[in-house]
């Protein structure tokens, strides 16, 4: 785009009154081509083709030298994203053995799944662990497909003996896994900050799946064998979490706390078929084990911080820098110019030019790395420090960095604070279902739920599993029997109604975001606004008195 005044020259039949053709002429800018007046005489028609020509040399030339520098910049981009993909291929949840990942299996058996009845053919908002139950209004149609498809179940349950998901990051996978979205790409049009993991897709409708069969498997009275696959799909939505990125962290988080609360569901409404051992057995039958006591060897305690992050945001910082160490105005434009319109393309435009300027204040390479350090140093110490240690009462280091003079590191990343919230919803998720399943096992031997969770200790649980993570003080869930002489209504935000608990029930729940206890007497799904109750399960509940459909 030229800037500057505009020369004119008389062409006779074209302008009439003018005396000059129009002619764009750019005032001088340090860096920049200048474009001299070319003098013409009136009619001369000689002088205006050359001035013509000459604007369109150099147009093509302007072009070609754009083309040129794009395509050295994609080479540079792509040679980025190759070493990244090196990097996170050899940490130790994907380098290993074929014979121990159990990504192929599964998505093989993926590939010969029939289409789901629904409206996308897979999981959707329509369609998912939240909506498929067998009181749905086409269960037959869901049982049917679930029954058609014996292979990905078998997928499912070997996983269970898996070390790792194992999918290799990047599009080195098998061309049958690319053509049908089964990867995990690093970057979108070059840039690494705008990740494609594409495979999350194929792993709901797998979920979907498990959730379906499991349900039909319970209604054919196969009691054990829905809980093998109850229990194979904990496990491999376990190995999702350990991925190494925050936004797979984070949807296999929210889809395991999501088939956690199915599995709760099918504890409560196939509580008659259900045994004692199979509630909350040490072991039983060999090596099974009973809920109780199976779920805690997850360790979801131990999940890993995505540090799939870091990486990729060194590798960005890496390249937005020239040989001297300084920031290259270019390629900021083009890097973090995107990230910053994504969803917005029409101000891309102008984000670039904002980050041409930011380019030209921007500290040098060492020092962005450092502070890049800085800030997931933080983060680390944070994820292994002891719950709601005072150093938690600090801003966090990503807050406190100066958002100008360290552009990079703030566009380089995301914002992992969310995370942590996950983890914490996680470890309860986990925990309060192996205690659920303690107090059934209980309940099923004794006859009546326990007045006092002490007594399901050692016996029905370890009591290790008794710990709530929103408890600032580490204690246990908060847990009471509801009189016997009356139900109780507790009041649930999802539904935005009360769900009545019978009397007699044992209600456990942990404590949520505001870590005080309300006595089990409101639920929300993630603990921002009240308790989280995890027995009985009140969205089964909602289902059998109307609330929900």
């Amino acid at each position: 785009m030229y800037r500057g005044v505009c020369r004119t020259a008389a062409i006779p039949g074209l302008t009439g009154a003018r005396d000059m053709l129009r002619w764009p002429f750019r005032r001088p800018m340090a860096g920049a081509l200048m474009f001299s007046q070319v003098p013409l005489r009136k009619g001369d028609s000689m002088y205006v083709t050359m001035a013509l020509s000459r604007c369109g040399f150099l147009a093509v030339a302007a072009c070609l030298c754009l083309a040129s520098a794009a395509a050295a910049q994609e080479v540079e981009d792509q040679q980025a994203e190759d070493k990244l993909i090196t990097t996170l291929n050899a940490k130790s949840v994907i380098n290993v053995s074929e014979t121990n990942r159990s990504y192929r299996a599964l998505f093989d058996a993926a590939l010969e799944l029939t289409e789901a009845p629904s409206t996308s053919g897979g999981a959707d908002s329509a369609f998912n662990l939240r909506t498929i139950h067998p009181k749905m209004s086409d269960w037959a149609a869901v049982s049917d497909w679930a029954e058609a498809n014996p292979k990905l179940a078998d997928a499912i349950l070997a996983a269970k003996s898996k070390a790792v998901f194992g999918l290799p990051y990047g599009q080195g996978v098998d061309q049958k896994y690319l053509s049908n979205g089964m990867y995990a790409d690093l970057s979108q049009e070059g840039n690494l900050r705008m990740q494609d993991f594409a495979y999350l897709d194929v792993i709901d409708t797998i979920a979907a799946f498990a959730t379906a069969e499991c349900y039909r498997r319970f209604e054919a009275g196969r009691t054990q064998d829905a809980i093998d696959l109850v229990v194979a799909q904990v496990f491999l939505n376990d190995q999702i979490c350990d991925r190494l990125f925050l936004l797979e962290k984070l949807h296999a988080i929210d889809l395991q706390t999501d088939f956690l609360e199915c599995a709760r569901d099918m504890m409560y409404l196939y509580f008659d078929q259900i045994s004692a051992r199979q509630y909350a057995a040490s072991e039983y039958e060999g090596d099974r084990k009973g809920l109780s006591f199976e779920l805690p060897w997850l360790r979801v305690d131990l999940l890993e911080m995505p540090d799939g992050d870091y990486e990729s945001a060194k590798a960005i910082v890496e390249s937005v820098f020239g040989e001297d160490d300084l920031a290259d105005p270019d390629r900021f434009a083009s890097s973090f110019g995107r990230v910053q319109a994504e969803g917005r393309p029409f101000t891309q435009f102008g984000a670039a030019a904002r980050w041409r300027l930011v380019a030209n204040v921007h500290r040098s390479k060492l020092a962005t790395l450092s502070q890049l350090e800085l800030v997931y140093d933080d983060w680390w110490r944070r994820w292994g420090i002891r719950a709601y240690h005072r150093y938690l009462d600090l801003d966090p280091q990503y807050e406190r960095i100066n958002p100008i003079a360290y552009a990079a590191v703030a566009y380089s990343l995301r914002d992992i604070n969310d995370i942590f919230l996950a983890r914490r919803q996680l470890v309860a998720a986990v925990n309060g279902t192996a205690l659920a399943a303690a107090v059934s096992g209980y309940k099923k031997q004794f006859g009546s739920a326990p007045d006092d969770l002490e007594k399901v200790y050692a016996v029905h649980v370890a009591k290790r599993t008794d710990l709530d993570p929103f408890d600032r003080e580490a204690r246990g869930f908060g847990y009471r029997r509801v009189a016997s002489d009356r139900s109780e209504d507790i009041r649930v935000d999802e539904f935005d109604a009360f769900v009545e608990v019978v009397p007699s029930s044992g209600l456990l729940w942990a404590r949520g975001e505001d870590f005080e206890s309300g006595n089990g007497r409101t639920h929300s799904s993630e603990g921002m606004s009240g308790d989280i109750v995890y027995w009985p399960p009140l969205r089964a509940l909602a289902r059998q008195q109307g609330l929900v459909e």
